[in-house]
């Protein structure tokens, strides 16, 4: 173990290993809104608008101002909110140095860089990484938790830093960071309880501190109940799009707590390409590195990075048993959190390494496993990229063909939030009023319709079944005063994206 150096020192690797990250989600960030919900997340960071379930309060607040700084230095609105979360790459990747480097207990700068390295190569690191999503900082405060865990149990196990390590500011810092983290995304949840735990047991076995200290972390509740009340509040002041949250209590915490989500437990059904995109890039990673990072922390008895350790790998195993029976379609992006628990391995093992191989060796070994990793990798970004960039074009040319200057375009598809770009951020085509048919059955929604079209969407109809719901666009039509088109009839005309 290295002796440690000066405080501004200590932070170069992980400052270098932000650099890294963000320097590789430049080099493959699209210019167009990725795949899935990250046009609606572009409308959300532009606007101030609600996306959908759990609202993600902090990430627009947060986003909002970032978004609109880049889109004023010249970046497109789909690119400037693509960019929120390369920066929150970066962020996480110098939590996760951080979190290496509490772990090993090092300031030797290549187990760092390394772990790093691995993680921000990861295909589904890199999606997260590059389109307008939660995700990328969704794994910035898990990290941060991670390394603001271990370094407080390293700093009780250090008789010179242990007096200056106060329960009572520990545990306010610690409940503001979880309140952030919790505000920001509800998995967040699975890291911070097991992490409690490890700071309580640490400070227990330290024998600091008085048991009052543990209220100190309420001083995270605000965080979430500010969150929620924006939430309220955006819910009374629509932003010109967003979720249709109904404006009651009742509403904003259907919205809030994601009810609409209990439909997907009971099972794991990814698509074919998420389940793919799993098996091939993270599965053997989580398989091999969780277990080792769990050996690892149970090998060190009696040592304050033990319980960091296990509480880590304890909040991804406990993260991936929910996931195992959470149906969504595409989960990959959730396996991330593991796979940065399982990749502490590779830290851990690079600098058990380090002190066994010269360092020119040691240097060759850690680049040959990047680089043997990223040329697996690489292929998948960039054909990514390429389909971003295709189906952009697909949707931009069928948007084209529409010949009405006034219509109603339907789209049945979370993709219908793209053509709401083109409009509301893009300025085109002001005249057609563009909606999702099965959200007008939401109250909110259908009322933004009529004032926007001019007549009732349902035109009296009752909605009692599924079979109704699907029957909206059939009585869309008999009720509309304009043209009604669906937008899959325009994107068939196009070629397929190739």
């Amino acid at each position: 173990m290295t002796a440690r150096r000066g405080a501004a020192t200590d932070w170069w690797p992980a400052l270098w290993a932000g650099a890294f990250a963000l320097a590789v989600s430049l080099a493959f960030l699209p210019m167009a809104p990725g795949i899935g919900d990250s046009a609606e997340f572009t409308l959300a960071l532009a606007l101030a608008g609600i996306p959908h379930p759990t609202g993600y309060p902090l990430y627009v607040l947060a986003g909002y101002p970032f978004v609109h700084a880049a889109h004023a230095f010249g970046l497109p609105w789909a690119a400037a909110a693509n960019l929120w979360s390369a920066v929150g790459a970066a962020v996480a990747a110098v939590a996760y140095a951080r979190l290496i480097r509490h772990a090993t207990g090092s300031d030797a700068a290549l187990p760092q860089l390394l772990g790093v390295a691995l993680l921000v190569i990861n295909p589904v690191w890199m999606e997260s990484a590059t389109v307008a999503e939660v995700y990328s900082w969704t794994h910035a405060w898990i990290a941060a938790a991670g390394a603001f865990t271990l370094g407080r149990l390293r700093a009780l196990d250090d008789p010179a830093r242990a007096p200056t390590v106060g329960p009572w500011r520990t545990a306010i810092l610690w409940g503001l960071l979880c309140g952030l983290g919790a505000a920001h995304h509800a998995t967040f949840v699975f890291f911070a309880v097991p992490l409690s735990i490890a700071l309580l047991a640490g400070f227990v076995r330290a024998r600091r501190g008085s048991p009052w200290a543990v209220l100190g972390v309420l001083a995270g509740v605000p965080v979430v109940i500010a969150g929620v009340g924006w939430l309220a509040w955006r819910a009374a002041h629509p932003a010109p799009y967003q979720w249709p949250v109904e404006p009651t209590v009742d509403g904003v915490l259907t919205h809030v707590l994601g009810r609409a989500y209990g439909r997907y437990l009971g099972g794991f059904a990814p698509n074919r390409a998420d389940w793919t995109l799993i098996r091939d890039t993270m599965l053997a990673p989580i398989l091999i590195g969780l277990p080792a990072t769990a050996l690892f922390a149970l090998s060190r008895r009696a040592h304050p990075v033990r319980l960091g350790l296990l509480a880590m790998a304890g909040g991804a195993a406990v993260m991936i048993v929910f996931l195992v029976s959470y149906g969504v379609p595409d989960p990959a992006m959730y396996f991330v959190p593991p796979l940065m628990a399982s990749l502490l391995a590779a830290g851990l093992a690079m600098d058990w390494l380090a002190t066994r191989l010269r360092t020119g060796l040691r240097w060759a070994v850690a680049a040959t496993l990047v680089v043997t990793v990223f040329s697996a990798s690489l292929p998948r970004l960039t054909a990514e990229r390429k389909r971003i960039a295709g189906v952009d074009r697909r949707i931009r040319a069928a948007w084209a063909l529409i010949p009405f200057d006034r219509a109603v375009v339907l789209w049945a598809d979370d993709h219908v939030a793209r053509l709401i770009v083109f409009q509301r951020l893009e300025g085109q085509r002001p005249g057609l009023v563009i909606d999702n048919p099965a959200l007008l059955t939401w109250p909110v929604r259908r009322k933004a319709f009529e004032r926007r079209a001019g007549f009732d969407p349902l035109d009296g109809h009752e909605l009692r079944t599924q079979v109704d719901v699907k029957r909206v666009p059939e009585w869309l039509r008999q009720a509309a005063t304009m043209p009604v088109v669906d937008f899959p009839d325009y994107i068939e005309r196009v070629p397929p994206v190739r």
